[in-house]
């Protein structure tokens, strides 16, 4: 997994919304949602339908930034959580 560079809040002009399991299911319907009302997107999935959900966002107007991982496990916790070096 490799680090991602997201705009710090006084270069963003659209609310940033971090969603776990992005990649199906009700994390996608959120994803969906949010890209619709103006939001861009963090969204963790660990499979690699987090690509296609990302461009569906794509499409909507959303910047995505997509981190592949499995978040039921601690040590991906650690890549995204504060501190987290991926």
């Amino acid at each position: 997994m490799k680090g991602i560079t997201v705009p710090t809040p006084s270069t963003r002009t659209r609310p940033l919304a971090f969603i776990t399991g992005a990649s199906n299911g009700i994390g996608t319907d959120i994803a969906r949602e949010l890209a619709t009302r103006g939001y861009d997107i963090i969204g963790t999935g660990r499979s690699d339908s987090i690509d296609t959900v990302a461009e569906q966002l794509r499409a909507l107007g959303a910047t995505v930034y997509t981190v592949r991982a499995d978040l039921r496990g601690l040590s991906d916790k650690r890549c995204v959580g504060p501190g987290g070096s991926h």
